[in-house]
């Protein structure tokens, strides 16, 4: 009899924490690592630098997302310029981003297919006369409900040299001084739908 109930106790509990384990399910963004092959087609086309795909992981709880453009201000303020939003019923999807004279933007979610949104920097960058650059990609994130999450921050300076940082300086954008020119994207994930 004890060794029934100790069964019972036993299944009980593995139930209740298989349960817990799917409702606390973790959600996750990150870059996706290419293959060798999707390498040298990467290379093949000159995306290898200025492209990066990220797959995300979602609970139930989220609804929509927004993947924002934004520049930084002389007072260290960002700027948006524009962005791409919508719901989402799926539990995973892509994000994919290329950056040259334009600013790409494409997510794929559930069973849609994929959106693309395109934005010209051009007039951005004819500003610069000679241009050093440091891009600063997004390797894995944990995903937090209306929090935004630097994807890529993209530095551009007049000058010869430039000083390196990462993504997090999004959110510390005096490190960030010096630049000419400083461009964001962030994504953000809710739980409130776009009506």
């Amino acid at each position: 009899m004890k060794k029934r109930v100790r069964l019972f106790l036993l299944i009980t509990v593995l139930i209740t924490l298989v349960a817990c384990d799917k409702n606390n399910k973790k959600m996750t963004i990150a870059a996706i690592t290419l293959t060798k092959n999707e390498e040298s087609i990467m290379k093949l086309l000159n995306a290898q630098d200025n492209s990066k795909i990220f797959d995300f992981t979602l609970d139930d709880t989220v609804k929509s997302i927004i993947i924002s453009y934004h520049t930084l201000n002389k007072d260290q303020t960002w700027e948006e310029h524009g962005a791409m939003s919508g719901n989402i019923n799926a539990s995973s999807g892509k994000i994919g981003i290329t950056i040259d004279d334009e600013l790409q933007i494409s997510l794929e979610s559930g069973s849609k297919g994929i959106t693309t949104t395109k934005m010209s920097i051009t007039d951005l960058l004819n500003k610069l006369k000679n241009s050093a650059q440091c891009t600063s990609w997004l390797s894995e994130s944990s995903i937090e409900l209306d929090k935004e999450i630097p994807l890529l921050v993209k530095a551009y300076t007049d000058s010869n040299s430039i000083i390196g940082y990462d993504t997090s300086s999004y959110f510390n954008p005096e490190e960030l001084v010096g630049n000419d020119l400083v461009i964001a994207v962030t994504v953000c994930f809710s739980a409130v739908s776009n009506e």
